[in-house]
């Protein structure tokens, strides 16, 4: 494993994102200079975050009941933020100095479509390579479920459905698997990003909503505790 590509792209890679985030949060076109880039991702994702935040914020907060404050940021913010960047490292690393060394077509690969670098990366490894993919469509399939799972959970919190409602549990996931079943057959990425900025617009209420909510019941805490 080439340890010094993982190296550099780790803490150069990270402390170019810190940057980034400083300095072009709400500065998007004149930091990036390409309009183009910053509607396509940057505004994309704001919009998809509000759409997904009220859903996350539901479900951490239910499996969180109980602990401290500082345990849920240790668990939710610094352990994932760690997790990732070692991931990203460990195989951006690994993939650029291969395709240094031997050519492979991974960036060829990614130009043409870039959902398909990591397995173009893998199919180098050999045996150990077969395992790896199937090892991350498994990773994507738990991923998917378990994303489901707590978007049903937290949608029929949301609706007021009881536990004892289960009609809710089977209406909730037919709407949920009917959606995606559709845009899946759609197949067309632009499609995808506009239904998460249109249903990311009632849930900004709900988004702000719940942050009242928890500065209320923070403040409340704290005076309770002085």
């Amino acid at each position: 494993m080439p340890i010094k590509p993982i190296i550099d792209i780790a803490i150069g890679g990270t402390w170019d994102y810190i940057q980034l985030i400083t300095t072009g949060t709400w500065q998007f076109e004149s930091v990036l200079n390409d309009p183009a880039w910053a509607t396509g991702w940057t505004y994309n994702y704001y919009f998809w975050w509000l759409a997904w935040g009220p859903f996350v914020g539901v479900f951490l907060a239910k499996i969180s009941q109980g602990r401290p404050v500082w345990q849920y940021i240790l668990g939710v913010v610094f352990v994932p933020t760690f997790v990732t960047i070692i991931w990203f490292s460990v195989f951006s690393g690994s993939a650029i100095a291969w395709e240094q060394t031997h050519n492979a077509g991974i960036l060829v690969a990614i130009k043409a479509d870039y959902t398909q670098g990591l397995f173009v990366f893998f199919e180098q490894l050999g045996w150990q390579g077969g395992l790896l993919i199937w090892s991350s469509l498994l990773l994507l399939l738990i991923f998917v479920a378990t994303s489901a799972d707590s978007a049903i959970l937290v949608i029929r919190q949301l609706s007021g459905a009881s536990d004892a409602q289960t009609w809710s549990l089977y209406a909730w996931s037919f709407a949920l698997g009917l959606c995606a079943f559709v845009l899946l057959v759609q197949n067309n990425e632009p499609l995808n990003r506009s239904v998460a900025i249109i249903g990311a617009l009632p849930f900004l209420i709900i988004f702000m909503l719940q942050l009242i909510g928890f500065i209320k019941e923070f403040t409340n805490e704290l005076i309770n505790e002085e």
